[in-house]
C-alpha cells in the first residue's frame, strides 16, 4: 500500500489532490513503464504541495566521483561556463549579492534534446548532459549555480530543499489530440536523479560541504522542522567532483570561506520521469531569465 509522506513542520497536509497520479506510471522515451510513483508532501517556493516521487525505495542515496571528466573535457566545459558567467558575476558584485542559483537555466523534454545539442550558445553543455542523463527520464532541467564565500558562519550557502524546480515551468495548457487541454491537477514533480559537477572551487575553500538526508529516515520538510537533524552523508567539494543523488532527498550546502573571494560554480542536471498523461504539459525547450 502506498504511504503519503507528510511534513511534520508548521504546515499540515491537506487531502491528496483530486487528480491522483498514484494509479499512473511514468514512461521512458522507449515507452517502457516504470514503477508506480508515490506522493511526497513538501514546502517549496513558498507553498505546500504534493510532488510526484518516482525514486525507488532502495535507490542509492548519493555517490560522488573525483576527477569525473577527462582533464581536457573538463577544462573546455569549465572555460565555456565561466566565460558565460563573466557579465553575471560583475552584476552580482555591483548588487552585493552572494549567490546566483540559476545564472543559466534550461528546461526541456525529450523532444527538446536536439535543440540543446544544436543550440549556438548552450550546445557545448550537451556532452555533459548526455553523460549524466537517465535513459528512462523524459524531462530535464539544467542550471549553472554560482555561490560566493561568506563571513557569516551561521548562514547556509543554500538551505535544505528538494529538487522540484521543473514544477514552476509546467504548462497551464497543452494541445492533446488536436484540442487545447487545461492542466487541472494540483501536484508538482520531483527529480529522480540530480547530478552536480563542480567546475570551480577555490583552492583554499573552507567549508562548503554538500549535505544530504536519507528520505527513508527523514521524511519531513526539514525547512519547517524545529530541529534539523544531522545529515545522513556529507561530501567535501573539489573541482571536477561529480555528485549524484536521488531527487527525493532533502539536501543543502554549508557556507564556505576563501581568501581568494572566488565563487564556487556548479553545473546541475536534474532528470524527471513524467507520467504519460502529464507529459504534454512539459515545455519542449525553454530558457527562463537568469535568477538568484
Amino acid at each position: 500500500m502506498l504511504q503519503y509522506l507528510f511534513s511534520q513542520g508548521r504546515h499540515c497536509a491537506p487531502c491528496p489532490p483530486c487528480h491522483n497520479p498514484l494509479d499512473k506510471v511514468a514512461v521512458t522515451s522507449a515507452g517502457q513503464e516504470t514503477k508506480t510513483p508515490a506522493l511526497k508532501w513538501a514546502y517549496e517556493f513558498g507553498q505546500n504541495l504534493y510532488y510526484v516521487d518516482t525514486c525507488e525505495t532502495d535507490q542509492e542515496l548519493v555517490r560522488h566521483t573525483r576527477d569525473a571528466l577527462p582533464a581536457e573535457e573538463f577544462g573546455a566545459l569549465r572555460r565555456g561556463v565561466l566565460g558565460m558567467l563573466e557579465a553575471r558575476s560583475r552584476s552580482l558584485a555591483e548588487e552585493g549579492s552572494t549567490r546566483c542559483l540559476y545564472c543559466v537555466h534550461i528546461v526541456l523534454n525529450i523532444a527538446g534534446i536536439t535543440k540543446l545539442k544544436t543550440h549556438p550558445e548552450y550546445g557545448f553543455l550537451y556532452p555533459f548532459f548526455a553523460r549524466v542523463r537517465l535513459e528512462d527520464a523524459n524531462a530535464f532541467d539544467i542550471n549553472v549555480a554560482m555561490v560566493y564565500p561568506t563571513t557569516d558562519p551561521g548562514s547556509d550557502a543554500y538551505e535544505a530543499h528538494y529538487d522540484v524546480v521543473f514544477t514552476k515551468y509546467l504548462l497551464d495548457e497543452a494541445p492533446v489530440a488536436g484540442l487545447t487541454v487545461l492542466r487541472r491537477w494540483e501536484y508538482g514533480v520531483m527529480s529522480d536523479v540530480t547530478s552536480v559537477l563542480y567546475l570551480q572551487a577555490p583552492a583554499d575553500m573552507r567549508g562548503g560541504n554538500f549535505r544530504v538526508w536519507d528520505p527513508n529516515v527523514h521524511d519531513w520538510s526539514l525547512r519547517n522542522a524545529t530541529l534539523q537533524p544531522a545529515p545522513t552523508q556529507q561530501v567535501d567539494i573539489k573541482e571536477n567532483t561529480l555528485v549524484q543523488f536521488r531527487g527525493d532527498a532533502m539536501h543543502g550546502f554549508d557556507p564556505f570561506s576563501s581568501e581568494t573571494g572566488l565563487p564556487r560554480v556548479s553545473l546541475v542536471v536534474r532528470c524527471y520521469k513524467i507520467a504519460t498523461q502529464d507529459y504534454a504539459f512539459t515545455p519542449e525547450f525553454h530558457i527562463p531569465s537568469a535568477g538568484t
